[in-house]
This record gives C-alpha cells, sequence and structure tokens, in this order.
C-alpha cells in the first residue's frame, strides 16, 4: 500500500485515511522517502552512459590504491622505508 501511496495509485477514498496515518506514523514515512529514494536511484542509472559503472569501480580503484601507496604504515609494511 505503501508503494502504490507514494506512486499516487491509490484510490481516493483511500488516499486520505493513508496520508493522515502516515503523517502520524514516523515508521512509514521513513519508508515512503526510502521508496521515493529508490525511485530516484532507478531513474538516474537509467540515464547513464554504457560502461559507466566500469569507468567508476577503475578510478575507485585506483584512488585506493594511490591512498594506499602514500600510506606511511603500506610503506613501513613493505620493507620501503
Amino acid at each position: 500500500m505503501l508503494g502504490d501511496y507514494s506512486r499516487g495509485a491509490l484510490a481516493p477514498d483511500a488516499d486520505g485515511a493513508v496520508r493522515a496515518h502516515i503523517e502520524l506514523c514516523g515508521i512509514c514515512l521513513a519508508q515512503i522517502k526510502r521508496l521515493e529514494d529508490l525511485q530516484r536511484a532507478e531513474v538516474a542509472r537509467a540515464d547513464e552512459c554504457p560502461g559507466w559503472r566500469e569507468v567508476q569501480e577503475r578510478l575507485r580503484k585506483r584512488i585506493r590504491d594511490m591512498v594506499s601507496e602514500s600510506d606511511p604504515r603500506n610503506t613501513e609494511k613493505d620493507g620501503h622505508k
């Protein structure tokens, strides 16, 4: 029912009762916000260029590698200091 509410797919007579409940219930309100976040993420994901996820992962790995190489604790372990 919360999914229907967030999509605006509830019957008009049920919408008022559900809206009143949601305004009082923090759990349901949090669930609806989460559903909306997931819907926005899905739309954003659909707009991504093909292959962008792989590029992001390579960049993240490279940054992690650069950070770990510059960390003095890592160079001491390897005997480079």
